[in-house]
């Protein structure tokens, strides 16, 4: 009798044990082994948009959803360092990024777009889990975009592509009062002007040349050496930096000149640096 009751109570703790150890797990999943992010920094710049890369802090398995994106133009990883945020601050990606498909166990990268250029922003990013709740924040890091890109002049007084505003991102007529530059071919010679040179009363344009040693196409790293010109004989391959009227400083790359006659253009990249918008302490 006393064997059978050894072997009953026997039982009865195995049942227990194993309803235990078999049982849904708590708290979301092994804390260890949820990913928290680090090591957030900028890629590339462009306009209105950047890449960002990441090391997405997973070990084993990924126990989540992905990751969110936070811009803002006040830092919100300093004024949030837990892992709560309020119901008001939504993240830059409409839907929980998954990470990327291409990247590896210590970096991945994400595309943010559409913010405003010359404009400073805070990034920072968290990891969400599979019950939506988030990571800590990772490093916060300022981005600054500004207006950059590639285009094509057409000899001065050729039409409304012989002229291009900056601050107004579009091209113009040669003799514009808003024109920053213009391109001219006489003599065998290509020519980059500023609009001074046409009448007195358009705007002046200081053109440098880039000190020696710049190399690729990281327009933002260059700087100007000796006296400014008002007419810059050109070349391909050329990097220039100009000075607008209102202080401002273009970096230019000329990529090709082609065409003869009339059909004669110079085909640039440029990237165009306004004071950057501090709008943190209007929001």
């Amino acid at each position: 009798m006393t064997k059978n009751y050894l072997r009953l109570g026997l039982l009865l703790f195995s049942s227990i044990f194993l309803l235990i150890s078999c049982g849904p797990p708590t708290g979301g999943g092994d804390e260890s082994v949820r990913c928290q992010p680090r090591g957030l920094i900028i890629e590339t710049i462009g306009n209105g948009r950047a890449i960002v890369a990441y090391n997405p802090g997973c070990s084993g398995t990924r126990i989540m959803r992905g990751f969110n994106f936070y811009v803002s133009p006040r830092p919100l990883a300093k004024e949030y360092p837990g892992r709560d945020l309020p119901s008001s601050i939504q993240p830059h990606n409409p839907e929980v990024y998954p990470g990327d498909p291409e990247g590896s166990a210590r970096r991945e990268t994400f595309e943010i777009k559409n913010v405003a250029n010359a404009t400073r922003y805070y990034v920072h990013m968290r990891a969400v889990y599979n019950d939506k709740s988030l990571s800590l924040p990772t490093n916060e890091i300022e981005l600054v975009c500004y207006p950059q890109g590639e285009i094509e002049l057409a000899t001065s007084y050729s039409g409304d592509q012989a002229g291009f505003s900056f601050v107004k991102d579009n091209y113009c007529k040669s003799d514009a009062l808003e024109n920053d530059l213009y391109f001219y071919h006489k003599d065998g010679i290509d020519y980059l002007c500023s609009p001074s040179r046409l009448s007195p009363v358009n705007r002046v344009s200081k053109i440098f040349m880039v000190a020696a040693g710049i190399v690729g196409d990281g327009l933002d790293k260059y700087k100007s050496v000796g006296s400014h010109y008002e007419r810059l004989k050109l070349k391909s391959d050329l990097r220039i930096i100009m000075e607008t009227e209102d202080g401002y400083s273009v970096s230019l790359h000329i990529k090709r000149i082609e065409g003869e006659g009339k059909d004669r253009r110079v085909i640039l990249e440029y990237l165009y640096k306004p004071p950057v918008k501090d709008i943190g302490s209007e929001v």
